[in-house]
């Protein structure tokens, strides 16, 4: 386990006093697309998400959460496991990968960045989702 953490560490960006959780927090849970258009339309829009807590699908691909780190309610560090079991040579190996999400105040935009670049700016598709439809939490950590 502690070879876990210090791989996660390495590649995740968030401070190393972050707490460690093992599932999304719900305020990042939805399905989120290009624009409020293309949310109409997920399969053709090429940077549709689906946040599920232990789960991310990208079109054509999913990855498994492991592990995630946060000192903030906004902002998260996510150890994925994007694998797939058709295509791993040896059993048991993984294929990890960090990946950081930072929420707008108002939990409708949501910025993904990796090795600490903006990859993706999303925004939340409406229905389907207690944040979508103003619940929101007072903390997650």
């Amino acid at each position: 386990m502690r070879v876990f953490r210090v791989i996660a560490l390495l590649l995740c960006s968030a401070p190393v006093l972050a707490e460690v959780k093992y599932s999304i927090p719900e305020q990042y849970v939805g399905r989120w697309g290009t624009t409020l258009q293309s949310c109409a339309d997920p399969d053709n829009d090429p940077l549709a998400l689906r946040v599920e807590p232990l789960r991310l699908t990208f079109p054509g691909s999913t990855a498994r959460v492991q592990a995630v780190f946060s000192d903030a309610v906004l902002k998260i560090s996510v150890l994925l496991d994007s694998s797939s079991l058709e295509e791993l040579p040896l059993p048991g190996e993984i294929r990890l990968e960090g990946l950081e999400f930072e929420l707008s105040s108002d939990y409708n935009r949501l910025t993904t960045m990796a090795a600490g670049r903006v990859v993706a700016t999303r925004v939340r598709c409406p229905g389907g989702d207690a944040f979508a439809q103003g619940t929101r939490l007072q903390s997650y950590w």
